[in-house]
């Protein structure tokens, strides 16, 4: 009976020592001009010295904090986070104001600028920045994000940068490479609002089926983010930073990482191998690329996960 008892209380303690430990995940709403972001913040299992804390920053058009809106599903920023929070990194991911939760803004869309979406960056650093729970505070920005997170990290005391699929050029030219394959007279129409826009003028009269790119309501937010240069802002931060690409993405390319890292030869570097802007990878065509966008269910890439971490581990 003693040797039954024995084995037991052994099998229990063994038991205990390998049960995963569960991350753990509140909701936190920060203040910023005009109304409240709010977000997610998860918290690894562990939590019982200071940790390097990620902000994660999502793209353009009304993403939410886990990488979802009407036309997109494939829930990136969670996999990422739930990725980090397993290797005992924290991160907060929140939804961009008018978007998701963060509903309280009082603004049209007319009223609305590039820079507000840093304003509420800069809200989320200074609000974690005070938490002696987070050892460091390194932005992640996605996409339109990246950009957002490297303005937000020059006017704050971020520790880290890190650019995930961000573009290396002026929107005016990402826009432009992106439209030159519409038919002749389109890209013509849409060349020709883009550089009046670029030039800070407004074009009033937009044809319909152009309206949901250049309608005049959007057009002062467009104004005021095709003044910003990326490579001309990365070129003299002074944290450690790092440029992350992938060689299967749609939207934006490895040349724009290169533009990055050429303006900043300081920064880290690393092309993520079959990775897309979804931050998948393991595509045979274009189309099974495309179709990972409505693909919450596939794995995020873990060369990602891996680079993420190994850059976040070895800052000083």
């Amino acid at each position: 009976m003693k040797y039954f008892l024995f084995l037991l209380i052994i099998f229990t303690s063994c038991k205990s020592v390998v049960t995963p430990s569960i991350p753990t995940e509140s909701e936190v709403a920060i203040e910023s001009t005009g109304g409240h972001i709010h977000g997610s913040l998860l918290l690894p299992a562990d939590t019982s010295k200071p940790m390097p804390l990620v902000i994660i920053i999502a793209g353009s058009g009304p993403t939410d904090r886990n990488c979802n809106s009407s036309e997109l599903k494939c829930d990136a920023y969670k996999l990422l986070a739930d990725s980090l929070a397993k290797r005992g990194i924290p991160s907060y991911r929140y939804d961009k104001r008018g978007v998701g939760a963060s509903n309280d803004f009082k603004m049209s869309e007319a009223n609305m600028r590039f820079d507000d979406f840093v304003t509420d960056a800069v809200a989320c650093v200074n609000y974690f920045s005070s938490n002696k729970k987070f050892s460091k505070i390194i932005i992640t920005g996605h996409s339109e994000g990246a950009l957002i997170g490297l303005l937000a990290s020059k006017q704050t005391k971020t520790d880290a940068y890190i650019s995930l699929c961000g573009a290396g050029r002026p929107i005016a030219l990402v826009l432009k490479e992106q439209l030159a394959k519409q038919p002749e007279a389109i890209k013509n129409e849409c060349y020709r609002i883009i550089d009046s826009l670029q030039k800070g003028v407004e074009v009033k009269s937009v044809a319909p089926m152009l309206a949901s790119l250049f309608r005049e309501s959007v057009q002062p937010y467009m104004i005021s983010w095709m003044k910003y240069d990326p490579t001309k802002e990365i070129a003299d931060l002074k944290i450690p930073s790092l440029i992350i690409a992938g060689d299967s993405d749609l939207q934006v390319s490895v040349a724009d990482a290169d533009s990055l890292k050429k303006a900043n030869p300081a920064s880290n570097y690393k092309i993520i191998a079959g990775m897309n802007h979804p931050l998948r990878t393991g595509f045979k065509n274009d189309a099974e690329n495309k179709a990972s966008y409505l693909q919450p269910e596939l794995p995020i890439a873990t060369d990602l996960v891996k680079t993420i971490f190994d850059f976040i581990i070895g800052l000083k």
